[in-house]
């Protein structure tokens, strides 16, 4: 992206081709009539063409600031200047690429490529195989782009004449411009294949067309030859985009997802889950996914699953699942509720420790009596000269007791240091418990919590081990990192997390390993309900606890059957191509690729709480991928949240464009400080959403004769 900043205020208009020579912020400090730069050669493109151009290679220094604004070290290096015409042939200033990227200023984001302060960028460009007096009377095509290297590949493949701007946003205003200088010209936007080519090719008023194996022409170029270039730029031709129409209907605030089904859920949990959901009036899916993470973290690392028949990969079936509503969705009455049998075991393990714990008390006392009194009986056998004696008594003395340690299964605040220690007494596992898990998200997202996360992101495979080395607590080796995690969470609470994923700032897979968290849509009709639990249902539920609680170890994985086996590998196929095609955003790509060890978990899960265990058999196989096809569908819920602040900002806007100025900019919008769109990150959001959906009409405001960057203006699009 070419730096398009303002000129400073009270700066002359400058003319002539050594407007390069005046750019306050850049020095030039020597030059070379050889085009030899790094971006050329990077770019393989001839120096004697680049020459013909009007192209040279300036040693510059440009300044730079830290964040107080304060000059720093300046940048000294080669830049590749281009020159800048607009149509009558006026030179408008340079194009400067340097030979690395730079940041002007802390928050600028690295660029390598900077318009000089006073240029023209809009309606300019160079022209590549015409002159540019000749441009009223050319005929036949001409293809207008953005991009130095773009436009010289492009006019070496297609040998037709280019006119090459600086951004792809400035492609719509130069082919109008061309156009009204010469009608009869065919002009052809050439645009680089992302969000912002795409827009101006729609844009452009005419045919267009965009590289279809890589972002940009000079890339296509570089992965292949010029025949390429010009096989693509033929088959990427794009019909013009019809006149405006009317505005189209903005999409649903969030995709639908698909209902929970009880039948997918084993026999034991079904009419637990539909009771609970049906006196509490929430919905099942809460209570469903909490019993399963429940289950699992009771489970722990006690039994695992081998899903393929030779391979060693093992799954232990420890799950994270989260619970996603508004502060009135019923979340944490229905966690409690399916929660109830794992409360019930811990109070009894509560119980039981503290007769053990009582026990080792007086066990304790005695030993010390006992060793003690052995110690005086040693000391007078040593009196007597008897060393054979007074060894003895030591050593018939009692030995210290073992303390007992407290069985766990639930937690829910820890420092990682102390949950490690409660891992290595709970060698099984652990289950994570949160009524609101924001708090705990929170604490992981700043720098402070880089090592809590890398942490927790061990501990979702369920079979690894990790070490702490720390100088006061000295090292702690965590033999077993299986943990299962659940809790309830507010949309408006995850939506910076999902954000961060979406954009990649928190891409780390921390959110894609919640594989259980559901957002199901909200219970509107309200019914009194007052009748008692049903106990039967209970019993059934809270037997599956108990079961696994009291399970041994057993190392021995298991397998599927050959029937169901045969279905795995069919999902397994399925899952891959879809999550490997390129169609989806990475943040569901990686999503997808998390979701075997989900649906063998539950698969091995379903078989042991309904079936014999022995082999993991078709009917629980086929119920966990049935299940799996609705977990995908609320996992595409949840990550819309990142852009559902859009659609909320829009229908906002369009409710008070009478506020707005016609036309208005984004700086407007964000001085009225309306709700969700106070960042210019949200504003732009919901700008681009608009005018997707035809709402708006993007303005392009060439700069004034003292230079600076085009200014973009909104303009609404009116119903009727």
């Amino acid at each position: 992206m070419v730096d398009q900043r303002e000129a400073p205020a009270g700066s002359d208009p400058v003319e002539g081709p050594e407007l390069h020579r005046e750019q306050p912020g850049t020095e030039y400090l020597s030059a070379d009539q050889k085009v030899i730069h790094p971006y050329a050669l990077k770019k393989g493109m001839n120096s004697d063409a680049l020459s013909a151009l009007g192209c040279t290679v300036q040693s510059v220094r440009i300044a730079r600031f830290d964040a107080e604004g304060k000059p720093i070290k300046p940048w000294e290096g080669p830049a590749l200047l281009r020159p800048l015409l607009d149509t009558a042939g006026n030179p408008c200033g340079f194009e400067q690429i340097l030979s690395e990227s730079i940041r002007k200023n802390p928050d600028d984001k690295p660029n390598d490529k900077f318009a000089t302060k006073c240029a023209k960028v809009a309606g300019t460009f160079t022209p590549i195989g015409f002159d540019i007096e000749d441009l009223p009377k050319l005929e036949g095509r001409l293809i207008v782009c953005a991009g130095l290297a773009d436009g010289y590949r492009l006019h070496e493949a297609t040998e037709l004449p280019v006119a090459c701007g600086l951004g792809e946003a400035i492609i719509p205003g130069n082919i109008a411009l061309i156009h009204e200088m010469n009608p009869g010209l065919r002009l052809i936007a050439a645009v680089d294949n992302d969000k912002a080519g795409i827009r101006a090719g729609k844009r452009a008023g005419t045919s267009w067309t965009c590289p279809q194996s890589a972002k940009d022409w000079s890339d296509v170029y570089q992965s292949a030859d010029a025949e390429a270039v010009l096989a693509e730029f033929q088959s990427g031709m794009t019909a013009p985009e019809p006149p405006e129409g009317q505005p189209r209907p903005l999409p649903d605030d969030m995709p639908p997802v698909l209902p929970l089904d009880p039948d997918n859920l084993p026999t034991a949990l079904r009419s637990f889950v539909c009771d609970v959901a049906d006196r509490q009036q929430c919905p099942p899916d809460y209570v469903a996914v909490a019993a399963l993470v429940a289950i699992s973290g009771v489970l722990g690392n006690k039994i695992k699953i081998r899903p393929k028949q030779n391979d060693d990969w093992s799954i232990t079936p420890n799950l994270w699942g989260a619970m996603i509503g508004g502060p009135s969705a019923m979340k944490s009455p229905a966690m409690k509720a399916a929660l109830s049998p794992v409360y019930a075991i811990e109070r009894e393990n509560q119980e039981v420790f503290e007769t053990e714990l009582a026990e080792y008390k007086a066990e304790a006392e005695l030993a010390e009596i006992q060793g003690k009194a052995a110690k005086d009986k040693a000391k007078h056998e040593v009196k007597k000269g008897n060393q054979n004696a007074a060894m003895d008594a030591l050593r018939a003395s009692i030995q210290e007791p073992e303390k007992p340690t407290r069985p766990r299964i639930i937690v829910n605040d820890s420092t990682v240091a102390k949950l490690g220690e409660l891992l290595n007494e709970n060698p099984s596992g652990l289950l994570l418990v949160r009524d609101e898990i924001a708090g705990w998200l929170a604490q992981m997202r700043g720098e402070d919590g880089q090592a809590d996360r890398a942490f927790y992101l061990e501990c979702f495979d369920g079979c690894g081990q990790y070490i702490f080395d720390r100088i006061g607590r000295g090292t702690l080796l965590i033999t077993s990192t299986t943990l299962a995690i659940i809790g309830g969470i507010q949309p408006s609470k995850i939506a910076p997390l999902i954000r961060g994923a979406v954009r990649g700032s928190d891409d780390d897979g921390l959110i894609q390993r919640f594989q259980l968290a559901v957002f199901p849509d909200r219970i509107k009709a309200w019914h009194w309900s007052d009748r008692p639990p049903n106990k039967l249902a209970y019993s059934t539920y809270a037997q599956a606890f108990r079961k696994f609680s009291e399970m041994e170890a057993d190392e021995t994985p298991r397998q599927f059957s050959p029937g169901a086996q045969e279905m795995f590998i069919e999902w397994m196929k399925e899952i891959q191509t879809k999550a490997r095609s390129g169609e989806l955003h990475p943040v569901m790509e990686s999503h997808l690729m998390k979701m075997p060890k989900t649906v063998a978990a539950l698969a091995l899960i379903f078989e042991l709480v309904d079936g014999t265990g022995d082999q993991v058999g078709e009917v629980a196989t086929g119920k966990a991928l049935d299940f799996a096809d609705y977990l995908q569908s609320h996992a595409e819920r949840l990550y819309s949240v990142a852009t559902h602040g859009a659609v909320t900002g829009a229908r906002l806007m369009i409710d008070r464009r009478d506020k707005l100025s016609d036309p208005f900019t984004l700086r407007e919008v964000q001085r009225k400080a309306w709700a969700g769109l106070t960042e210019k990150a949200q504003i732009r959001d919901t700008l681009d959403l608009l005018l997707d959906y035809g709402h708006l009409r993007e303005i392009e405001c060439l700069p004034s004769v003292a230079g600076g960057r085009p200014s973009i203006q909104y303009r609404w699009i009116r119903e009727g």
